[in-house]
């Protein structure tokens, strides 16, 4: 799969994680599981809520549940160094988003597999 390129396909991939996340059954439990499982996010304001996203599902564009899950070769580095060029920097560890994430994990039925923010 193509990495992004463009602010564009980032939201495009972005807003595909909320839409699953507000869809019943297998696209949920696909988002919930991500999010639960992942280390490093694009973190965003939606409805003056936060959405934090997976940087392996948002950094491969036009990515979606069955291309993710068929993806052999998707790498965290390689999204990661994308989202970088992107975004203009490396991921930054912050506690308080850290409490942030475990909040949202909450109130989207993610477990929390990992400490994404250096804890």
């Amino acid at each position: 799969m193509e990495l992004i390129s463009s602010r564009a396909e980032l939201t495009e991939n972005l807003t595909l994680v909320g839409e699953y996340l507000t869809a019943p059954g297998v696209e949920r439990d696909f988002a919930s599981d991500i999010i639960g499982r992942g280390i490093c996010f694009v973190v965003t304001d939606v409805n003056s809520k936060l959405l934090f996203a997976p940087s392996r599902f948002v950094g491969y564009r036009a990515n979606s549940r069955h291309d993710h899950i068929h993806n052999e070769s998707k790498d965290g580095r390689d999204t990661n160094a994308a989202l970088e060029e992107l975004l203009g920097g490396p991921p930054l560890p912050d506690k308080n988003l850290e409490h942030e994430y475990e909040a949202f994990c909450g109130s989207v039925g993610a477990p929390v597999h990992a400490a994404p923010f250096g804890t």
